[in-house]
């Protein structure tokens, strides 16, 4: 009794009698193990809190990320070519353009970023440096910070070129980049960077026929091969080149999102038949060319 063991000389043994027994005999254990278990719920409980705590807080994160994301872009994409078309904007484009670039670099900056932020920022990179300085855009006339942000693109698009070799995606962007960096080179350009652009698109058609940016691109870089043989004086070839990509841009279907880069694309390249045939002397030629080019620009113009 005294061990608060149970009798079995008592008339009342049964389970309750005997748990009580049990519970008086291990008071104190039970004491710490009641205030164990008290502990490990409160810190479920605690733990809990802070799990949703941190998941509310990782969502709101998530959100303005996406946020961020999705200005950087419209003031890349759809504000600056709102502005472009307006006189006296300059100013407010430049400020609009370097707002977007501290976007980008505090994207650039997410630790891990998934590829598709990495393809995303590339592209946002290339179209900076477009706004920058690159020559046949509504540019602001600073080519060295253009060379810096496709510095940016390239390092956001080699990794992914490592890992996805043959993905369209990445091969159309790889492609731009190129002809990115030829329209910035020097007046006597060359094939160095425009032959890899050739072979980007190329790769991107045979995984995806159907890819009107590949198709494009692959347009402009035989344009930009055209005005490489005539600064070569082989006039012959550049117009072979020329009228050989102005037939492929007439005949093609291109969808609204590229309709204006396609004509202004069929511009250039009657200026490219334009400037070969005027200095391979045939005068007649050169002026037929530059009056349908001419004509293009005044159309388009009545237009918008």
């Amino acid at each position: 009794h005294r061990s608060c063991m149970p009798v079995r000389a008592r008339s009342d043994t049964g389970r309750g009698y005997i748990f009580g027994r049990f519970v008086r005999r291990n008071r104190q254990g039970l004491a710490i193990g009641g205030s164990i278990a008290l502990l490990l719920l409160s810190m479920s409980v605690v733990s809990t809190g802070l799990y949703w705590r941190a998941e509310r807080a990782r969502v709101e994160a998530d959100a303005r990320f996406g946020e961020v994301r999705s200005l950087a872009r419209f003031l890349l994409f759809d504000a600056y070519d709102r502005l472009a078309d307006a006189p006296g904007t300059v100013a407010v484009r430049a400020n609009l353009a370097e707002t977007a670039r501290k976007y980008l670099e505090r994207l650039n900056s997410v630790p891990n970023a998934p590829d598709d932020l990495r393809l995303d920022l590339a592209r946002s990179y290339r179209r900076l440096a477009t706004i920058q300085g690159l020559s046949g855009t509504s540019n602001l006339g600073q080519p060295q910070l253009a060379i810096v942000s496709l510095d940016r693109a390239e390092a956001l698009l080699a990794p992914l070129m490592q890992a996805h070799p043959d993905d369209p995606e990445v091969l159309n962007e790889s492609g731009w980049l190129q002809l990115a960096r030829w329209t910035l080179a020097s007046d006597a350009k060359g094939p160095g960077k425009n032959a890899p652009a050739v072979r980007y698109f190329a790769a991107a058609l045979a995984k995806r026929p159907d890819s009107a940016e590949a198709r494009l691109g692959l347009l402009v870089a035989k344009c930009n091969a055209a005005f490489d043989f005539e600064k070569a004086d082989r006039h012959a070839e550049a117009i072979a080149e020329a009228e050989g990509a102005l037939s492929s841009v007439r005949a093609s279907p291109w969808p609204d999102r590229l309709r204006t880069e396609a004509r202004m694309l069929e511009l250039r390249l009657l200026n490219r038949i334009g400037d070969a045939r005027y200095y391979s002397g045939d005068f007649k030629g050169g002026l037929t060319a530059y009056r349908e080019g001419a004509n293009l620009a005044r159309s388009e113009l009545a237009k918008a």
